[in-house]
């Protein structure tokens, strides 16, 4: 069975925006990455969107209170009036 996955830079975890998500909402690195993960999967799966998702809905995915107002911040997710 062929099982899709995502590619992942090794060096995500030094990157300056996972940083920035991990000091805004005081998280270490490691779990940004893995929030980071999960939610791209969704994305992934919902040809780059994240359809009908407010910010909650990221931060219950990746399990970081605050995720989805960091991602809006850094310019990695941006806002839609639905």
């Amino acid at each position: 069975m062929n099982r899709p996955w995502l590619r992942m830079q090794k060096s995500l975890i030094d990157h300056p925006k996972v940083v920035a998500i991990s000091e805004q909402t005081n998280t270490h690195v490691a779990h940004v990455v893995g929030g980071l993960l999960v939610v791209w999967g969704v994305a992934d799966n919902n040809n780059g969107t994240l359809p009908f998702w407010a910010q909650e809905n990221v931060d219950r995915a990746s399990g970081i209170t605050g995720m989805g107002r960091a991602l809006v911040d850094i310019g990695w997710l941006s806002e839609s009036a639905s």
